[in-house]
């Protein structure tokens, strides 16, 4: 008798299963991917290379020294005690004058003689720029500045 009702429960459970959706066996997994396309819009800030320029006049040169603050900076490099010297200084105003469009230059000089004091230095790392016709000798560490040539 138990044997018939379990017989009977298989049959009507299998029966009304199958009418209901409702399945004895394993769920199929179904993955369903819904691809949206989404649009931003993102400023990007990019530096574009400009054509570098001479300084016009010492007054546009003085000008922008008295901006620029090589002359005030200190070099630290990998240690707590100062290890700046004259090229760190000279490279690093060509870097801020090449930032405002400005072409400035390294000049090492041996031996010279400033024209405007008749100071002589020796073994040392300068600027250079052009203004008009004339050469200009820089000392970043100080932001003096002095005619040292003609180009005619």
């Amino acid at each position: 008798m138990n044997l018939k009702i379990a017989i009977l429960i298989l049959i009507l459970g299998f029966f009304f299963g199958a009418t209901l959706g409702i399945r004895l066996t394993e769920p199929e997994i179904i993955t369903e991917y819904v691809y949206e396309e989404v649009i931003k819009e993102v400023e990007v800030i990019r530096e574009i290379p400009i054509g570098l320029r001479q300084f016009e006049s010492e007054a546009e040169l003085v000008g922008w020294l008295e901006k620029d603050r090589v002359d005030s900076t200190f070099f630290f490099i990998g240690s707590t005690e100062f290890l700046g010297d004259c090229d760190d200084y000279a490279l690093a105003l060509i870097s801020h004058a090449r930032k405002d469009g400005y072409d400035i230059h390294l000049q090492f000089e041996k031996s010279y003689r400033c024209l405007d004091t008749g100071r002589i230095f020796k073994n040392h790392v300068l600027n250079l720029t052009i203004i008009d016709n004339g050469i200009y000798l820089i000392e970043p560490q100080t932001d003096e500045f002095w005619l040292v040539a003609y180009l005619d």
